[in-house]
């Protein structure tokens, strides 16, 4: 066995188009959706990225995008970045942007709350089996339902 040392996506953006390419194709098979595209304006938001998240960053991204976009087309809006042109680039712009630690974890539960409604309204409610949503996140059904419980999220029926 040999380890593979790959240099961070930031310092190869000429990947990010076929990555993309590659993680739309994965996610429409999985998710039973028509393959979609990529509007150029949001491929060059892509590519403007810091991506401090690496590729995981960008795969749960275009996962994200898939589940939301409307008539197939990925659009800058569907990427679900704040503001990817004012991407971080430096300790100082760090520091600059910095929220307290507490705010953080509310925004951050407040996006994971979001999204789990985004998946049960694809699934129609539905949590486990064939084309549930804990299928769709690939997570075992019972932390789905222990998640849905902590938002106070119901199957919609």
């Amino acid at each position: 066995m040999f380890a593979l040392k790959l240099p961070p996506l930031r310092d190869r953006l000429e990947d990010i188009p076929m990555l993309v390419e590659y993680f739309i194709r994965r996610f429409a098979r999985h998710l039973d959706r028509p393959k979609s595209t990529v509007q150029t304006t949001a491929l060059a938001q892509l590519e403007q990225y810091n991506w401090p998240g690496n590729v995981r960053e960008l795969e749960h991204l275009i996962q994200r995008a898939v589940l939301v976009c409307r008539d197939d087309r990925i659009e800058v809006e569907d990427l679900a970045l704040e503001s990817v042109s004012e991407a971080i680039h430096s300790p100082r712009q760090i520091q600059q942007q910095l929220m307290p630690f507490t705010a953080y974890q509310q925004w951050l539960a407040n996006q994971e709350k979001q999204y789990l409604e985004q998946v049960l309204e694809k699934t129609n409610g539905l949590v486990y089996g064939e084309g549930g949503a804990a299928q769709l996140l690939d997570v075992h059904p019972e932390k789905l339902r222990a998640r849905l419980r902590k938002y106070g999220l119901r199957r919609s029926n």
